[in-house]
């Protein structure tokens, strides 16, 4: 948890004993914490801790404050338990110089229990100490509702640590405004990349190219998400392109955004006529660089596919002269008499008229207009009367026509002008 209220910099000026540049903060303890055991503090705002407090107690520390009517805490303020040796522990990462200060208060009813603290160097010398006895203090609220005080010891050299030691009749205490000029770490190369931690986008990751893909100031050795897409790399299925979707179509594993085979064919999507279709045959019926798999209008005939009667011929004017759904252009039978294509021999018989084993019906057999398969002439009404009777006795003897319905076309045959002579 880290908290800061900055009251000075000492901007580029570098105090003996100290790394790097040294920052005058009041640390204010305002996060919400429970249950911690240390409390962070990043002076200059580098993602390196510069103080650190922290404490034995199992239960650790919680932010709380002891009401309104104080003078030295603000609440919240840092508390923690009075009962152990060494109540608090503070750290200096890089160093303390001058003074160091800080108000307290302890969970008591008299004014008999006192705040020790002591100021080390990085050898455990010690610096300087100070005792105090907490006193309840009046403010315009009224009296303080614990005794309360503030400590401060000014010290030479640069102090690397400090301890708190505190006395009260129910085991607790609390610091509030903790304040001193602290070491920085902006002109550390922590991860020895060449880079100072200030201006280096990963200060504990070396990095020395600073390559930042997404542009957030993270470097990509550091950042865990280095695409941006707000999905962590651990589970970006492609860590080095945006793809917030994280659309995988053929299930590999890689992103499309990042897969040179979306659909897992074997044909690299630059040269896949349906890249995101499984097909590796490449079909492309209509030759117009779409492959038949993902192609709208397969035969390129300007019918989509799903109204087009012939999807895979080529017929703009969807003649289907039998109606029955499949465009003549694919029809195997035209005229739906029963007989296909390739074996009938009157094609386009007319629709709801018997025809024979061959395709013919009686009237494509024996034509008004002359025999068939010739341009001439009936030489009389006779020659058509007596093909269209041996025709009905053959579609008789197939089981196609009646005795009947034989003599009904006779009949009807008799009784027209084919044959005459005009």
């Amino acid at each position: 948890m880290k908290k800061k209220l900055l009251v000075g910099l000492a901007t580029g000026m570098f105090l003996a004993g100290i790394v790097g540049v040294a920052n005058a903060a009041i640390i204010t303890f305002d996060d919400a914490i429970s249950g911690a055991t240390s409390y962070e503090f990043d002076g200059d705002g580098d993602g390196i801790n510069d103080v650190t407090f922290s404490t034995t107690d199992p239960y650790g520390f919680n932010t709380a404050g002891p009401g309104s009517n104080m003078t030295y805490i603000e609440e919240p303020g840092l508390e923690g338990t009075s009962l152990l040796v060494e109540d608090l522990r503070v750290d200096f990462i890089n160093g303390a110089v001058d003074s160091l200060a800080f108000g307290f208060a302890l969970n008591s009813y008299t004014e008999d229990d006192i705040a020790n603290f002591k100021v080390f160097n990085s050898s455990g010398e010690p610096l300087s100490s100070a005792s105090i006895t907490g006193t309840y203090t009046t403010a315009s609220s009224g009296q303080s509702n614990y005794p309360e005080g503030y400590l401060e010891v000014i010290f030479s050299g640069v102090a690397s640590y400090a301890t708190f030691d505190f006395t009260s009749d129910f085991g607790r205490f609390i610091i509030d405004n903790f304040s001193g000029t602290f070491g920085s770490t902006e002109t550390v190369d922590s991860d020895g990349d060449g880079i100072n931690n200030n201006d280096d986008n990963c200060p504990l990751v070396a990095n020395a190219d600073q390559d930042d893909l997404d542009n957030d100031n993270i470097g990509d050795a550091c950042d865990l998400d280095i695409d941006g897409d707000g999905v962590d790399n651990a589970d970006d299925n492609c860590k080095l392109v945006a793809n917030i979707d994280q659309e995988d179509t053929d299930f590999d594993g890689n992103g499309d955004a990042c897969d040179n085979d979306d659909d897992n064919d074997g044909v690299l999507d630059a040269d896949d006529n349906c890249s995101l279709i499984y097909n590796a045959d490449q079909s492309d019926t209509d030759s117009d660089g779409q492959g038949d798999v993902c192609d709208g209008d397969l035969d390129g005939d300007g019918v989509a596919n799903d109204t087009d009667n012939c999807p895979n011929v080529a017929n703009g004017s969807q003649t289907d002269y039998d109606g029955d759904g499949i465009g003549d252009a694919c029809d195997d039978d035209v005229d739906g008499d029963g007989v296909t294509n390739d074996g009938d021999a009157c094609a386009f018989t007319e629709l709801d008229i018997i025809a024979d084993s061959a395709g013919c019906s009686i009237d494509q057999l024996c034509p008004c207009e002359g025999p068939r398969g010739t341009t001439g002439l009936w030489k009389n009404h006779g020659k058509f009367v007596s093909c269209t009777a041996k025709s009905a006795e053959s579609f008789v003897e197939a089981g196609l026509i009646t005795e009947e319905e034989k003599d009904a076309i006779v009949s009807d045959a008799a009784q027209s002008d084919c044959g005459d002579k005009q």
